[in-house]
């Protein structure tokens, strides 16, 4: 187990139960139930239909950022595979490794996010998304940073990315927080080269 990963307790129940659309009413209800169809009822989400307006609210962000920004999935994708990393949120970096995958970044890429300023699989921009997204984390964000990532990036792209840091961060923290356990075949920060697709 990694470091990061040591003081997670995996085997816990959850804090809050895990909704469905049988137990709960209205909009909630109905969102579950299409997730429940799709196949991507994850736990995290039906522990946040424990709260009707957040959950709703929370689906509309989410949605959003990832079906209807404008921001480039990679950068996306490293700004969560990094603040999961930094969080130790395990589930959500084993949740996030597919939609790293599918957003082009290669298993060294994945690997390289965790220590990301010593690396050479990545390129400059990559690392510059990286650092922005620390500072973001750190709450120091410098100009130098901005400037860095503002010349590939545009005031969308840019606040876009700034939320999604941020969004997955506050992810994260819920997930540990609540105690979310990993579905079956989530894989995790010691496991995740082995699931579906990798090295």
């Amino acid at each position: 187990m990694t470091e990061r990963a040591r003081w997670i307790n995996l085997d816990s129940m959850a804090r809050v139960p895990y909704r469905t659309s049988g137990d709960t009413d209205g909009e909630v209800s109905q969102l579950l139930r299409r997730l429940e169809e799709r196949g991507s009822n994850l736990n995290v989400l039906r522990a946040l239909a424990n709260a009707d307006g957040s959950f709703r609210n929370f689906m509309r962000l989410l949605n959003s950022l990832l079906e209807r920004s404008k921001l480039d999935p990679r950068w996306r994708e490293l700004a969560i595979m990094r603040v999961a990393w930094r969080n130790g949120a395990d589930y959500e970096w084993g949740q996030h490794v597919a939609f790293a995958r599918r957003a082009g970044l290669t298993d060294d890429e994945i690997e390289a996010v965790k220590d990301w300023t010593g690396s050479d699989a990545l390129g400059p921009r990559d690392k510059a998304v990286l650092r922005f997204t620390d500072e973001v984390e750190d709450r120091r964000l410098t100009d130098e940073a901005w400037n860095t990532v503002a010349e590939f990036l545009d005031d969308a792209e840019l606040v876009e990315l700034t939320v999604s840091g941020g969004f997955w961060s506050m992810v994260g923290r819920f997930m540990l927080a609540v105690q979310i356990e990993r579905e079956p075949g989530t894989p995790g920060f010691d496991d995740w080269r082995k699931a579906a697709g990798g090295s």
